[in-house]
Formats: C-alpha cells, structure tokens, sequence
C-alpha cells in the first residue's frame, strides 16, 4: 500500500491455507499517519484504461486524503473478472475498512478471546490475549508507533496511540507473570461505569507487577467503590519497578468505609521493591490497606494518597 505525500509503501498480503481449503484475508497496516476516521474504497483500472491483469502476486493499493470528502480514499484494482468470478468488484474487495484508536477492550468476567478487543462488545477475557494482541514483548507491539515527521504537519494523527490503552469493563483475574509487561507500551484504565475490581489475585495465587500502568480514571469515573487490585486470602502480589498504580479515588460510601485506594489485600501477602502508588483514594489505606496481611516493603514510592 502506498501512502501519498509521505513516500512510504508498506506491505501486507493473504494467503492460501492448504490444510483448511480457505484463504486467509485478513490484512492490516500499521503505523500510518491519518487525517480523517473514515475510510471510502474506491477502485482503479490499469493505465491503458481497461481492468488490472488478474493471477499477480502482487497489487498495488493507493491511500490519500481527500479534504472535500473529509476522509481517506483507499483505491484497489479493479482486476480482470474470471470465470470463476464474473464481479470486478468481487476480485479483490474490502469489507468494512476500519481505523483503529488503539484502544482495547478487557473483561474477565463477559469478554472472549476468540474477538479482537477493540470495541467493548468484543473485549477480550485475559490479558494473556491483551499481550497477544500487542504483539508481546519480542513482537513488534501495534502501540509502538511512528509519530509524523515535522515534514507532514501538525495536524496529523497516528493510527494508533501510544502506548495503547486497555479500557477494563470487567474484574480481570490474574496471576504469575500476567502483568508484567517489558516491552510492551500499554496503560490499563478503567472504563466509565464499571465501579468494582480491575484485577483480582486470586485465593492462593502470586502475581507479579511490571512496566505496567494501572489507571483508576478518576477523572472520567466519579462512582468508582473499589481498589485497582484485589488480593485475596493467601494470595501474594508482587510489585516491582516500572509498575504504576494511580488515580482510582473511591467515593465516599454512605454508612460505610472503602478500603484501599490502590490495592486492597485481605489475608494476604504484598511484596513491593519498586514501582509507584499515587494518586488513590480511600476511607481506610489511601494507597494501599493491609487488612490482615503482611506487606514487606523494601522499594519504590506510595505518595500523594
């Protein structure tokens, strides 16, 4: 694919899977700099006018702006209809061109790793699909972005964003290395209107915290009742450097008092040598509330909760 104005040509293909008896054509591009979130296909002919030779290996796609439309035009071949297929239109098409924001979507109580994330109504169900969406940590990572050269303007916006926010809509259980996240730039927020857990370690399980952002979204979520983690009886969190745990600032319950801005642990053990715990909220342990538990605390910062 070509994109105009920047000299850049990236490339992506389909293929045939022998085993399955079915093409593989889900294709995607990363990293392009746009103007408008909406896409319009349109098609072109070869240069004597008449329809592109089809059986090539290779296509060539065209993708510009067009400020009048006020969106981007996405050209494709009109390729030498067969007997096989007598449509143009149906030789190579494009269904439902999407721009994505580079948000995704977790929830471990309705999500579904078989969808893709990237709307609420699709979220995924483990953030061990979030890291292969993401492309994990020796992949190349989609919230790695390009950001546009001085040369093509202010106004431009990537793809993409970086790092790529996962929104949470549903408490996500996790537990060994999960969030540990080197890598892989990724902040997880909560969403708008869910007001409970984001993470949970479960009763008897250790997890581990690293190069992860956790965001409350307090800004965005004025009903929050809950801590970002949980960690149930027996469980051990561990947190370690490049973790952040910030901005959940819980409502005041009438009648009754919340616990654990940051991260409430009932029973149980949390072990911090690095990372940071801000900006949290609560009746009893703004930061963090040790109901019962051990914390053996031997780095990193709590402040300003």
């Amino acid at each position: 694919m070509h994109i105009k104005d920047s000299g850049e040509s990236l490339l992506g293909g389909i293929f045939y899977d022998e085993d399955q008896y079915e093409w593989k054509t889900h294709m995607s591009f990363r990293d392009i700099p746009i103007d408008y979130p909406k896409v319009v296909v349109e098609y072109y002919n070869g240069d004597d006018g008449n329809y592109v030779p089809n059986a090539r290996l290779h296509y060539d796609l065209y993708l510009d702006a067009s400020a009048e439309q006020k969106c981007m035009i996405l050209r494709l071949p009109s390729i030498q209809p067969t007997w096989e297929c007598d449509d143009p239109g149906k030789m190579l098409r494009m269904e439902n061109p999407r721009i994505w924001s580079g948000t995704l979507y977790l929830n471990g109580e309705a999500g579904d790793d078989q969808k893709d994330g990237r709307t609420e109504e699709n979220a995924v169900k483990s953030v061990k699909r979030i890291k292969e969406l993401l492309g994990g940590a020796a992949a190349q990572t989609e919230g790695a972005v390009r950001r546009p050269r001085s040369s093509e303007g202010g106004n431009r916006s990537p793809i993409l964003a970086d790092p790529v926010s996962v929104v949470v809509t549903g408490t996500t259980d996790i537990e060994g290395d999960a969030l540990s996240l080197p890598g892989i730039r990724a902040k997880f927020l909560r969403g708008k209107t869910f007001n409970q857990y984001l993470f949970r370690v479960p009763q008897g399980k250790e997890a581990t915290l690293s190069q992860v952002i956790i965001d409350g979204n307090s800004e965005n979520n004025t009903g929050i009742e809950t801590s970002l983690m949980e960690v149930c009886q027996d469980g051990v969190l561990n947190i370690r450097e490049g973790t952040v745990l910030r901005n959940n600032q819980i409502k005041a319950l009438p009648d009754d008092a919340t616990n654990g801005g940051g991260i409430y642990a009932y029973h149980a053990t949390v072990n911090m040598t690095g990372g940071m715990v801000e900006e949290n909220q609560a009746t009893r342990g703004g930061g963090i509330q040790i109901s019962g538990s051990v914390m053996n605390f031997s780095g990193g910062v709590v402040r300003k909760n």
